[in-house]
Parts: C-alpha cells; structure tokens; sequence
C-alpha cells in the first residue's frame, strides 16, 4: 500500500515538474518514485497485496520515464 502512496505522490510531483521553471521538482519526483520502486519491489515479493504493489511499480516506473525524458529536455534544472 505504501508504494501506491509514494507513487501519486511521485506522479504530483512530476506533473507540477512539467510546467515551465518548476523542473526541480522532478528530482523531488524520481527520490520518490525510487522509494515506491523499492517499497513495491519489497512488498510484492513479501506477498502484502501482490496487486497494489505491482500498481505502484507501473505508477513509479512510469514517473521515472517521465521526469527523467523532461529533465533531459530541460537541461537538468529546468
């Protein structure tokens, strides 16, 4: 369950990072989709809820990608 919650949180992060001069905010974006990656990892291989656990790596993974392909276009920063 918790990786659910750092990944919307991540997603936030990330979306607010999308807009203009807010770039930093996708570095605050890939810690915490990391932290979901690891913390879904962890619990899907525990067995806690296998299927919020795999949402939460497919939401992670997929802020990962995002703020990643835009800090890239940004120049790191912006």
């Amino acid at each position: 369950m918790g990786s659910i919650v750092f990944s919307i949180f991540a997603l936030v992060f990330a979306l607010i990072g999308l807009v203009p001069l807010l770039g930093i905010f996708n570095w605050i974006a890939i810690i915490l989709a990391f932290v979901a990656l690891i913390s879904g990892i962890v619990g899907a291989a525990v067995g806690n809820r296998r299927g919020a656990c795999v949402v939460g790596i497919l939401i992670s993974v997929i802020v990962l990608c995002v703020a990643v392909i835009r800090l890239v276009l940004g120049g790191g920063i912006l």
